[in-house]
């Protein structure tokens, strides 16, 4: 909630710790210049009226009925967001932001000619938390990191950020990697529409693994423990219950795994407990077995092809890996129609 006094308020960790540091994060907010997003009448439901001059969405609204209900008064923030490395779970150092309207979208009330209520697909809170998040332990920028982004509406986001980089060099910053690949979370994944599957599963990113990209989930569950408390709290106090508990998860993680990793070596048996790292140590567990029963599966398909299909495919897959973007549609699965039952009828009577 917003102080009567805030100057009073002061925090003892601004940007030491998991959220970033709150005035150039304000000015971020202040100055930021947007390019042409998806601007639409919302209802309850959907995005039925746009605009000409903006952008359509291509994928699902999702969950944009509920960011309407976010604009409250009286308060310095509506939500939290941030990134984790999506392989172990850790919160990253100085990524985490506050949001102030919703994490999505933000009312107009300033184009005299366009309806009212509109939301515009602003991502002025994310795009700091991902540059932010970006610069941790990724070196001076020497082109020799691969970078992989998840998020559940990366088909939307991804599209203008670059472009919206560019129009804020002085707040936004985005290290030159190696290669930047971007997916969504595979459960997210099932909401969006068909051409999200080849373009952003991580099914089709070499070299991630069975990762899920839904890690953030299980963090946030955490959160809601303790989020109502932190309601009544002010901006700083609050700040410090957060960097202290996602310093904690990372404490427990880093511990954990590494006693797992110790008793796997000596082959110890213990029994099963509330560990933040034994679903990764189960897993790891369960890798050969699986690794070996998928390859048996696949050998035994790929006997059945014929070799110069087989060698069609190798050379169109590696092209699509190299180039990206449209390219990845060779994964599109061509399903035909059944006949429903009128076309039945008329066919066979």
């Amino acid at each position: 909630m917003k102080m009567r006094q805030p100057d009073a308020d002061i925090t003892l960790t601004d940007g030491t710790g998991y959220f970033v540091e709150d005035a150039p994060y304000q000015h971020h907010l202040k100055t930021a210049v947007q390019v042409k997003e998806q601007v639409g009448l919302l209802t309850m439901h959907s995005l039925l009226t746009w605009t000409d001059g903006f952008q359509k969405p291509t994928c699902s609204n999702h969950k944009a009925a509920q960011e309407l209900g976010s604009t409250k008064k009286n308060l310095d923030c509506t939500g939290v967001g941030g990134c984790a490395c999506a392989r172990h779970g850790c919160f990253v150092p100085h990524s985490m932001v506050d949001f102030q309207k919703g994490e999505r979208y933000d009312q107009l009330s300033s184009f005299s000619n366009l309806p009212s209520p509109l939301l515009v697909f602003r991502q002025v809170n994310i795009d700091y938390a991902i540059t932010q998040a970006a610069k941790y332990n990724t070196g001076s920028g020497n082109n020799l990191i691969s970078l992989l982004l998840i998020y559940d509406i990366m088909c939307q986001w991804w599209v203008n950020f670059m472009k919206r980089v560019k129009k804020n060099p002085t707040t936004l910053t985005f290290a030159h990697f190696n290669k930047v690949a971007v997916a969504v979370g595979k459960f997210h994944l099932g909401a969006h529409v068909k051409k999200c599957f080849w373009s952003y599963s991580l099914n089709f990113i070499k070299g991630v693994g069975q990762i899920d990209g839904e890690i953030m989930e299980t963090l946030w569950a955490s959160f809601n423990k303790f989020a109502s408390m932190t309601r009544s709290m002010s901006k700083a106090h609050r700040v410090e219950i957060l960097n202290d508990h996602m310093r904690d998860v990372n404490w427990k993680k880093l511990v954990n795994m590494r006693m797992y990793s110790l008793l796997g070596l000596v082959n110890v048996n213990i029994a099963h407990n509330d560990f933040s790292a034994s679903m990764l140590a189960n897993k790891m567990k369960r890798t050969k077995p699986g690794m070996e029963t998928t390859r048996d599966g696949f050998e035994d398909l790929s006997r059945t092809l014929p070799q110069d299909m087989k060698s069609t495919w190798q050379q169109q897959e590696a092209q699509a890996q190299e180039r990206g973007g449209k390219a990845l549609s060779i994964y599109h699965i061509s399903v035909e129609t059944g006949l429903c039952m009128p076309s039945i009828a008329t066919e066979f009577y």
